[in-house]
């Protein structure tokens, strides 16, 4: 996270020094930014010869970030992926199995 574009460019440049020190190496097709708030701009960041994509919105460890802060996108995703879920316990008939109380279900 960074307070400016010239900052967040700074950033980018030293994971990737340090990774590739490692012996790693930064996904290109992988990376991508976010300015998040009122005042969105577009960014051109470079990852070495490669300009990385902005995006709207992006899933960081499990929840969904939107560059305008709402939780909507958040939400429908999570409610998406319980019904999901839902869908498929009927798949595999854990519904109608007899052997499973009705406590567990």
């Amino acid at each position: 996270m960074s307070e400016s574009e010239d900052e967040l460019q700074h950033l980018v440049d030293r994971v990737s020094q340090t990774s590739t020190r490692f012996g790693m190496i930064v996904s290109k097709p992988k990376t991508e930014v976010q300015c998040i708030g009122k005042n969105r701009q577009q960014m051109k960041i470079m990852l070495q010869d490669v300009e990385l994509k902005q995006v709207e919105n992006f899933v960081y460890l499990g929840g969904s970030v939107s560059a305008d802060q709402s939780r909507d996108k958040d939400i429908e995703r999570r409610i998406g992926l319980a019904a999901g879920i839902v869908r498929n316990l009927d798949k595999i008939h854990v519904w109608k199995a007899q052997d499973i109380t009705k406590e567990p279900k």
